[in-house]
């Protein structure tokens, strides 16, 4: 029997969205997450943007993540030699519980929040000339299914 080729489909580009922090950002990211299905959205910063600093309008959106049960991952910086700065990004989290209720009350939170529910979310990296580390990216890419493998079966 000779060996049946398959091609291997290539994954689709993501679409990426540029971030600028204004109200048309956050419709135009909503949009773009609805539409993107399977694919990934990239938000991309014009400057550079500290882990220990992210934009009020970025943390919204990241404590929407979580609420629905979306993870925040970090992908360090090649070559890091050190995580004091990531891990400051992990206990910003902890601390958007209090923002959470204040964001409750914003006239697009559920746009916001049905963006986002099926979402995670990878916080890229990277380290600057200068040595600081500064956030390149935000990858929104779709979040895996729920495994089933502890669901009983309904045979028994």
């Amino acid at each position: 029997m000779e060996p049946v080729s398959v091609p291997i489909q290539p994954a689709p580009a993501p679409i990426v969205v540029s971030f600028l922090d204004f109200e048309a950002f956050d419709d135009d990211l909503n949009a773009q997450l609805k539409k993107a299905n399977d694919r990934s959205v990239e938000v991309e910063f014009y400057s550079p943007v500290s882990p220990n600093a992210i934009p009020p309008r970025i943390e919204r959106r990241l404590a929407a993540l979580r609420k629905e049960g979306g993870q925040v991952g970090i992908v360090q910086p090649q070559n890091a030699s050190n995580t004091r700065s990531v891990m400051a990004v992990v206990g910003l989290f902890s601390g958007l519980y209090n923002f959470m209720k204040t964001f409750e009350a914003a006239s697009n939170e559920r746009a916001m929040v049905n963006s986002v529910k099926d979402r995670d979310v990878d916080l890229v990296l990277e380290r600057t000339d200068q040595g600081s580390v500064i956030i390149r990216k935000l990858v929104f890419k779709k979040r895996p299914p729920e495994s089933t493998a502890d669901t009983p079966s309904p045979t028994g």
